[in-house]
């Protein structure tokens, strides 16, 4: 995988190397403004969601207690050999039962969407985004450690030896620590940039899948309903 930006570039500190980082931090910060948006969304849709089917599964209980009126009717009746209660129950209880299929149907899509956008996207954000993040921060401290061990180094009288060799000292180590942290922040933004549109696709994949299961799901059931539905017309 070629890297974003050269290594001899990050080892040399060059201004090519700061403005092309520069270029994939704002490129990054701005995809990272947009997922969040996103995964928001996505949560608030997935509460909607959930919030729906939950009043769905209120409305088929009381469904199911109508059905047991007919029930109880039925059994009220019986000895009267009324056979059109027996058949409202019956009847009822196949409308009902083919409603909580739905409804089972629908949660089942809610749940998958959550898990591929709202969970999977949130995941991408806080495994992927996070760690180039905070290797940004420890490279912008060590930047900052360089020139001031520039500085000292530059200003130490010759005619001090030990101060010379202490900022020498400072200055190889300090140089040494943001080489490492340059490359390994180079690594992170390189993978992350490789990876964006992979994370992105497969999320919204795993969304419209879900979709077309649950319609796939709905015609299945209503084309087996069908006969049934049309005996009651």
């Amino acid at each position: 995988m070629k890297p974003v930006i050269d290594f001899s570039e990050c080892l040399t500190d060059s201004p090519r190397f700061r403005s092309q980082l520069q270029q994939n931090e704002a490129n990054l910060e701005e995809l990272e403004l947009k997922i969040e948006k996103v995964v928001k969304f996505c949560n608030a849709m997935t509460e909607g969601g959930k919030a729906y089917v939950t009043q769905q599964t209120h409305f088929m209980a009381s469904l199911w207690e109508m059905s047991t009126y007919f029930a109880t009717s039925e059994q009220n009746t019986a000895d009267d050999g009324d056979e059109t209660l027996s058949s409202t129950t019956a009847n009822l209880n196949k409308l009902i039962h083919a409603f909580q299929e739905i409804i089972k149907f629908q949660n089942t899509a809610v749940e998958q969407v959550n898990r591929a956008v709202g969970k999977g996207l949130a995941t991408f954000l806080r495994n992927d985004f996070k760690p180039m993040k905070d290797t940004k921060g420890y490279f912008n401290k060590l930047s900052q450690d360089l020139d001031s061990a520039l500085y000292k180094n530059a200003a130490v009288s010759k005619s001090k030896a030990t101060d010379v060799e202490e900022a020498t000292n400072m200055l190889t180590a300090t140089q040494s620590c943001f080489n490492y942290t340059a490359l390994d922040y180079v690594y992170l933004t390189t993978m992350l940039q490789a990876k964006k549109r992979h994370e992105i696709v497969d999320a919204l994949l795993v969304l419209v899948n879900a979709y077309g299961v649950f319609f796939k799901q709905g015609a299945e059931l209503f084309q087996e309903f069908e006969p049934f539905g049309k005996e009651l017309e």
